[in-house]
């Protein structure tokens, strides 16, 4: 037995017991509801951004010495993000 080919053979097993199938509809409903998380996203950006926009140099200061892990935080949370797609 040719132990290379065995190896694509389930390589080929284990990638088509991922795939699942999904109707159209449920395609749509995902997509919509990832579209309104984005959205949302979006508009916390944004505020976000109207509020450090409005800071001087002292205000801003001192939202980062309150706000320094969470900085750190939401780098985390993407590379975490990031190698669960993966």
């Amino acid at each position: 037995m040719n132990t290379i080919g065995g190896r694509k053979n389930k390589r080929k097993e284990k990638d088509e017991e991922k795939v699942v199938s999904i109707s159209w509809q449920e395609k749509k409903e995902l997509a919509q509801k990832e579209e309104e998380v984005l959205r949302k996203d979006m508009e916390d950006l944004k505020t976000w951004i109207d509020m450090m926009e409005t800071m001087n140099d002292q205000q801003l200061k001192g939202y980062l010495e309150k706000h320094a892990g969470d900085l750190n935080l939401t780098k985390d949370q993407k590379i975490k993000n990031k190698m669960e797609a993966k």
